[in-house]
C-alpha cells in the first residue's frame, strides 16, 4: 500500500509536542539539580567482566518469567480465556508498543489478541523486578564488580536522555516514512502494527497501564539487555561483532521469510555487515577513531533490528534508534539516559496510537 507521509505528519508532530512539552520541564529541573555534573561526559564505556553466558541467562530467564506469567495469568483469568502463548523478544515488542516494531506470529480475533496483549504487559511487570536483580547478581556477586550507579548523576542523565529523545525521535520517524516510501516504491509488503487493530484501551486504567509498560517496563527491559550487558560484552574483542553479526543474519532471514520471499531484512542485515567492514577499513586510517566501540554499537543495533524483522520494514528505523541510545550509553558509561531516551520516542509512538484509537 502507497504511504501517506504528509497525512501522517500533522499527527506525529502533535504527538511530538506532547511529550516535548513534558520531557522539557523535566530536563529543566534535572539540569538544575545535576549543575555540577557536566552535561556531556567525555566518551567512555565502563568495562564488564561478564560473558556472553550472562547474556544469554539474562535473556532466556526474562523469557520464562514472562512465559510463566503470561499462563500464570491466563490460568487466572486475566482478561478473557484465550489460550496463552509463548512470547519472545519481537512479540513482546509488539505488545508493548515500539513503533514499527516486531510483530507476533499468531493470529487471533481482535478480543483474543487483547486479551494477550493484557496479559503481556502484566507479565512484563513481573519480568522487570526478576531481571534487574539476576543483573545486579551475576555483576556484584558473579563477578565481583562495584556498583557504577549512583543517585547524584541520575539528574544529569535524564537531562542527556530527555535531549536525546526530543532530537531522536524525529530523525527515526523520518528514517521509518522514508522507509516505508522505498519500500512501497520497490513493491514491498507492508504489515499493519498489530496494535492499530486491537487497540490500546478506552479506559483511563487501561492507557495509563498501557503507557506505564511502554514507557518505563520495555525501556528498562532493553536498555537492559542490548546495551546495559551486551554492548560492553561486544566492545572487549572484535569475534564477539562476527557472533552476534551472524546470529542477526539468522534472525532476519528465519522472520524475514514470514512477510516475503525476498527478504528485505536480511538484505538490510548484510549491509550493516558490510558497514562494519567499513569501520575496520576507517580505523586503519585513523588511529583514533574507536573502532572496537563503533563495531560494539553497531552489531547491537543489527541485533536489535533484527528482532523486528516480521514487520518490515521496521528494522531500518529501529538501526537508527539503537544507534542513538547505544552512543548514549557509551558517551555516559550507563543506561539511564538511554532507557529516558527510549522511553520518551515510545511515548510518542503511543500518544499516536491513543489519539487514532480515540479517533
Amino acid at each position: 500500500m502507497p504511504t501517506d507521509a504528509p497525512g501522517e505528519l500533522p499527527t506525529f508532530l502533535a504527538a511530538w509536542a506532547i511529550v516535548t512539552a513534558v520531557a522539557v520541564p523535566v530536563a529543566v529541573a534535572g539540569r538544575v539539580l545535576g549543575r555540577r555534573e557536566a552535561f556531556w561526559p567525555r566518551w567512555t564505556l565502563m568495562p564488564f567482566r561478564g560473558t556472553l553466558l550472562d547474556w544469554l541467562v539474562l535473556y532466556c530467564g526474562y523469557l520464562v518469567v514472562m512465559s510463566l506469567g503470561i499462563v500464570g495469568l491466563s490460568s487466572a483469568g486475566l482478561s478473557g480465556h484465550s489460550t496463552p502463548t509463548m512470547v519472545n523478544a519481537a512479540a513482546y515488542e509488539v505488545a508493548l508498543g515500539g513503533v514499527a516494531g516486531g510483530a507476533s506470529e499468531a493470529t487471533h480475533h481482535r478480543d483474543s489478541a487483547r486479551a494477550n496483549q493484557l496479559r503481556q504487559m502484566a507479565a512484563g511487570f513481573l519480568a522487570l523486578p526478576v531481571l534487574i536483580g539476576a543483573a545486579a547478581f551475576l555483576r556484584h556477586v558473579v563477578h565481583d564488580i562495584r556498583p557504577g550507579f549512583e543517585w547524584r548523576s541520575v539528574p544529569a542523565d535524564v537531562v542527556r536522555g530527555a535531549v536525546a529523545g526530543v532530537v531522536l525521535t524525529p530523525v527515526v520517524h523520518a528514517v521509518y516514512w522514508l522507509s516505508k516510501t522505498l519500500n512501497a516504491a520497490w513493491g514491498g509488503v507492508e504489515q499493519a502494527h498489530p496494535l492499530a487493530e486491537t487497540g490500546v484501551g478506552h479506559s483511563a486504567g487501561a492507557i495509563g497501564f498501557f503507557l506505564a509498560s511502554v514507557c518505563f517496563v520495555v525501556p528498562w527491559i532493553e536498555e537492559l539487555l542490548f546495551r546495559g550487558v551486551l554492548l560492553r560484552w561486544l566492545a572487549r574483542r572484535q569475534a564477539h561483532a562476527v557472533l552476534v553479526f551472524a546470529v542477526a543474519l539468522a534472525f532476519a532471514a528465519t522472520r524475514g521469510m514470514v512477510w516475503d520471499p525476498r527478504l528485505g531484512p536480511t538484505g538490510f542485515v548484510a549491509g550493516l555487515v558490510l558497514m562494519s567492514f567499513g569501520v575496520e577499513w576507517l580505523g586503519s586510517k585513523r588511529s583514533r577513531f574507536p573502532v572496537r566501540t563503533v563495531r560494539a554499537v553497531l552489531a547491537s543495533s543489527a541485533l536489535f533490528a533484527a528482532a523486528h524483522s516480521a514487520v518490515w520494514p521496521s528494522p531500518v528505523p529501529l538501526f537508527v534508534l539503537a544507534c542513538g541510545l547505544g552512543y548514549l550509553t557509551v558517551r555516559t558509561g550507563r543506561i539511564t539516559a538511554a532507557v529516558v531516551a527510549h522511553g520518551l520516542f515510545n511515548a510518542v509512538s503511543s500518544v499516536i496510537l491513543i489519539r487514532q484509537s480515540a479517533g
